[in-house]
């Protein structure tokens, strides 16, 4: 190998190290992410009032949009996939988890809806609090990019007319 190969080489082995570990480096685990947007509750990100059963996990809130419609859910965590990088509200970070939801009946490959919580940059090693909801479903409409649980719910219902329970009993 000569000169000029070891240097481009070794300027990305470089920068590999300096930018891959950054998330690792806050001590954060994939697995600890993923494990805190299961537990988040709808609450503590989704400020919309009048949303039922805020107290909800997000763990429990896919399970009732599923019910019968879900084959699996697959949950992970890990820098934010959900991203829309015109917006800076819609950037991401490296601390995000999500599910990716497979259906029983998908219309292509492709037809994987994902939900994913933001959290803030973690503290003391630790996962922060969660700050925003992002989801992604293809709808009758085409593929909708939503940023409240309330817009996702809505479109799920118009893919899967029936499948979101109401909140007149409260």
């Amino acid at each position: 190998m000569h000169l000029p190969s070891i240097v481009v080489l070794s300027v990305a082995a470089l920068a590999f190290l300096v930018v891959a570990p950054a998330r690792a480096a806050e001590g954060i685990s994939d697995a600890a992410l993923a494990e805190a947007a299961r537990s988040a509750r709808l609450a503590d990100f989704d400020w919309n009032e009048e949303q039922c059963r805020r107290e909800r996990t997000m763990e429990a809130w896919l399970a009732e949009l599923g019910r019968d419609r879900v084959a699996s859910v697959d949950w992970y965590g890990g820098a934010c996939r959900l991203v829309n990088d015109v917006n800076p509200l819609d950037g991401g970070s490296d601390w995000c988890g999500g599910a990716e939801i497979r259906l029983k009946t998908p219309l292509s490959a492709d037809d994987v809806p994902m939900i994913e919580v933001y959290f803030e940059r973690p503290v003391d090693g630790r996962v922060a609090a969660p700050y925003a909801f992002r989801g992604l479903l293809l709808t009758p409409d085409g593929e909708d990019y939503t940023r409240f649980s309330a817009h996702f719910e809505y479109g799920w219902e118009s893919r899967f007319p029936g499948s979101v329970e109401g909140c007149e009993a409260e």
